[in-house]
């Protein structure tokens, strides 16, 4: 459901967040849509195996401290 949810919500249309990211980068949202698109495919076809799920979800969630560690700081990051 996560994954359907992200691909569905990065389309750039108005009351979607995917239109926000799209008016900050087009180069950034081309990467968020496809990345989402392909979890998307490959969660719904079973295509990989559970571990790279695991760790691409650790491996988010690390990112997700890491700007959060930024943006608490000051830094230049701030302004999505």
């Amino acid at each position: 459901i996560a994954t359907m949810y992200a691909y569905y919500s990065s389309f750039p249309f108005k009351p979607l967040e995917g239109e926000t990211v799209y008016r900050y980068s087009k180069p950034l949202w081309v990467f968020l849509f496809a990345g989402a698109l392909v979890l998307f495919i490959s969660t719904s076809l079973n295509l990989l195996p559970s571990t790279i799920y695991l760790f691409g979800g650790l491996l988010a969630a690390a990112l997700f401290v890491a700007f959060l560690i930024l943006a608490r700081r000051g830094g230049r990051y701030t302004r999505l």
